[in-house]
């Protein structure tokens, strides 16, 4: 496994090398023998090694690690190069195929917008978590923190449509929402309706609110955002037939909150990238074979709890990739669409951010949207997906991915294909607050972990 893992796949023309060139032609199949088979056995005699990758995805610290983090970054850095496309004829390996795209307008609420071709903007998967839940921060009164699927499980059945407007050459419709009344449970609810528009513009936020200014600002994680509160949107008992709190407030956001930690920069500008209600980062990739895996796992303890992938809250799914959890050590890839008439592909790269660290919301049912009181996918998870030494003690599922461009199309059927792995780890994490720097009454704990 470590030998095919690391082989750089050489095929060396000679005319790529004059007479004088003899020497690096026969010294790099020379190092890359060696990289590929001796280094590969020495780890598997030596060390006991048998797959590097799932080596290095462990929460353990030690100078060994470490060491073979810089030898894998070292290889898979080298491959993903000009020398290694042009002179090592070095190819991509196919990552699989997007599945479907997930939309969640309301940050929280629904089970999403499963679609199978949607548009990615510059913040996201276009008009995701453009909306949000917010309330009084408990800890510090003034302050408006956003509501989570956590505080009322009752938000995840929330029933989502979406009505294109055929007349509109862009994407734009409007959502409709159907929440359930106080007396009724279960995903059979009759409930009561309300739509908000896909496509927000000045007019109508002026004829909701009296303006279009950016008015109540809020704290998402560590990160302070200006809002819009467009509350009057909503039917009037909506919060308190979800038993919401009293002062909720629904809002919606202009200018969004800027990106820091492990973003790459935008292809057009050099500007920061922007994301809304994300809890970070522009979306949350997961695949088909990770699910497959722990639903499995929760099978065989003896359990008929159900999951998917609206249990993680995912905006990307992919399907037949490498094998479960494989995109922990993705860094570059491409999502290819191609044309049916013309056969022409398009690639569109995207970067691995972070792993994402899970919070309980895969605990809530998705059929009555009770939380499980066993807490079966949790406890299944802390046994073998605490695979990240920068957070040890808490479970990974999925990875935080970042756009490098916007306004394309992806489609189900895509093909992925993976142009760079790295061993990457929790170092500049963007929900915790730099070592040394003291907590303000208002700031999130990590214990909260990130509730999408």
């Amino acid at each position: 496994m470590v030998g095919n893992l690391l082989n750089l796949g050489i095929n060396i023309p000679h005319n790529h090398f004059g007479h004088g060139g003899k020497f690096l032609a026969i010294s790099i199949p020379v190092l890359t023998l060696s990289g590929t088979f001796l280094v590969p056995l020495l780890m598997q005699k030596w060390y006991g090694i048998d797959d590097l990758e799932l080596f290095l995805n462990t929460r353990q610290k030690s100078g060994l690690k470490r060491f073979f983090r810089r030898y894998y970054n070292m290889v898979t850095s080298l491959k993903a190069s000009w020398f290694g496309r042009k002179i090592l004829r070095y190819k991509p390996e196919y990552g699989g195929r997007v599945k479907e795209l997930i939309i969640y307008p309301i940050k929280s609420i629904s089970q999403g917008l499963h679609v199978k071709s949607w548009e990615i903007s510059a913040h996201s998967v276009k008009y995701d978590r453009q909306y949000a839940l917010v309330m009084r921060n408990p800890k510090l009164p003034d302050q408006w923190v956003v509501q989570n699927h956590l505080q009322q499980t009752k938000l995840g059945i929330v029933r989502i449509e979406f009505i294109r407007n055929e007349q509109s050459e862009e994407l734009d419709g409007t959502f409709v929402f159907t929440y359930p009344l106080k007396h009724e449970s279960g995903p059979d609810f009759v409930g009561k309706s309300f739509s908000l528009p896909a496509k927000v513009t000045p007019e109508y936020l002026r004829s909701v609110t009296g303006t279009d200014e950016e008015n109540l600002p809020i704290r998402i994680w560590l990160k302070d955002m200006m809002t819009i509160d467009i509350t009057a949107a909503l039917p009037k008992d909506f919060a308190e037939e979800l038993e919401l709190p009293a002062e909720t407030r629904l809002v919606y956001s202009l200018s969004g909150k800027s990106v820091d930690a492990n973003a790459p920069p935008k292809l057009e500008d050099t500007a920061k990238r922007m994301t809304l209600f994300q809890d970070y980062y522009p979306a949350l990739m997961i695949t088909k074979e990770d699910v497959d895996d722990l639903q499995q796992k929760i099978r065989n303890a003896g359990s008929d709890f159900q999951i998917s992938s609206s249990s993680f809250r995912a905006n990307i799914v992919l399907e037949d990739t490498p094998r479960a959890f494989d995109t922990d050590m993705w860094y570059l890839f491409n999502i290819i669409h191609t044309d049916p008439e013309t056969k022409e592909e398009t690639k569109r790269l995207w970067r691995g951010s972070l792993k994402c660290m899970r919070c309980n919301i895969p605990n809530v049912s998705l059929k009555t949207g009770e939380l499980d009181p066993k807490s079966v996918p949790t406890k299944l998870m802390s046994r073998y997906r605490r695979v990240d030494e920068g957070v040890p003690f808490i479970s990974c599922f999925g990875i935080y991915v970042t756009q490098y461009d916007s306004g394309y199309t992806i489609t189900a059927g895509d093909r992925v294909e993976i142009v760079q792995r790295k061993s990457q780890f929790v170092d500049d994490n963007p929900f915790v607050l730099p070592k040394g720097q003291k907590k303000k009454p208002g700031d999130w704990d990590l214990g909260d972990i990130p509730q999408n």
